[in-house]
């Protein structure tokens, strides 16, 4: 478990984010200097990398789930009074990636921006629920 989140935590911090960056700078380029920097192969391999990265991250949430079952914690994150922001967590960083499947968004520069959008919204999401639902239930560090 400790090396699904370690792989995890490098994806995130030194791929994902440099890529949302990466694809603002060239989704402005190409629209407003109507340059041709980007080619489809460059989409297609961001796509499988977004993709594979939100299929890790799911098999991370299930194994922890199943082997470590913390079950309360769960059921306290999922209905508890913030459970708005768990389930932002969860939509941002593992159901809009799966919108990359359909056709239309196969090879549009702005939905990928979109989809690496909302996986940075969902991993603050992640670190204001550890935080916030770690004070709200006395487990000070």
């Amino acid at each position: 478990m400790d090396t699904f989140s370690e792989i995890i935590k490098f994806l995130n911090e030194y791929i994902t984010i440099p890529l949302f960056y990466f694809f603002l700078i060239v989704y402005f380029s190409k629209k407003l200097f109507k340059i041709e920097i980007i080619n489809d192969v460059i989409i297609t391999w961001v796509r499988y990398f977004i993709i594979g990265f939100s299929v890790f991250k799911l098999l991370n949430y299930i194994i922890g789930f199943l082997i470590i079952p913390e079950e309360f914690a769960f059921s306290n994150r999922a209905t508890g009074p913030y459970w708005w922001a768990y389930w932002l967590m969860l939509i941002g960083s593992l159901c809009f990636p799966l919108l990359l499947f359909i056709k239309r968004f196969k090879l549009s520069i702005g939905a990928i921006t979109v989809v690496l959008f909302m996986i940075n919204i969902g991993r603050f999401f992640e670190r204001f629920v550890i935080i916030v639902t770690s004070f709200h239930r006395d487990y000070l560090p």
